[in-house]
């Protein structure tokens, strides 16, 4: 493995946002209730944005677009293939490494392998923490996601 000490950081960092991601992903197929479609397309987002960057940084084409919507049935699954995405990077590819891309609206930009992990965590938990909000005023009870409480059941 690359980069052992860092790559164990983002094991545990990524193992978290699985696991939370999995969470949601029941609590949005709940068929008794009914979510908002804005909360269901937040959480398409999150699982969209994580698998383009781990395209772009594997060389892979892209096809999916960061706001497309796909049935939230297929989101836990599609999160264990980002989780699958990601440790392949962590094993393969050194996280100094930099990854040139066009982003969403065609700019060609650069950045190293550990940046964009930790961009793909934060904009997760960023997104998460909108999907809590807005659960909230529609009179559902978010589900919990600090990483602190989390991360106990995971190590």
């Amino acid at each position: 493995m690359k980069n052992s000490v860092l790559s164990d950081h983002f094991i545990k960092l990524y193992k978290y946002n699985f696991s939370i991601n999995q969470k949601l992903a029941s609590y949005l197929n709940h068929p008794s209730e009914r979510i908002p479609m804005k909360i269901l397309n937040l959480a398409c987002h999150i699982s969209n944005a994580h698998f383009i960057w781990n395209s772009r940084i594997l060389g892979e084409s892209i096809d999916t677009k960061p706001w497309d919507s796909f049935p939230i049935t297929e989101f836990g699954g599609r999160e264990r293939h980002n989780l699958e995405g990601t440790f392949k990077i962590l094993e393969e590819i050194d996280l100094k490494e930099i990854i040139s891309y066009r982003n969403s609206v065609g700019h060609a930009l650069e950045n190293n392998v550990s940046d964009i992990l930790t961009h793909v965590v934060n904009h997760g938990t960023y997104h998460r923490g909108q999907i809590s909000l807005l659960l909230r005023e529609k009179g559902f009870e978010p589900i919990p996601s600090d990483f602190i409480y989390l991360i106990r059941d995971l190590t």
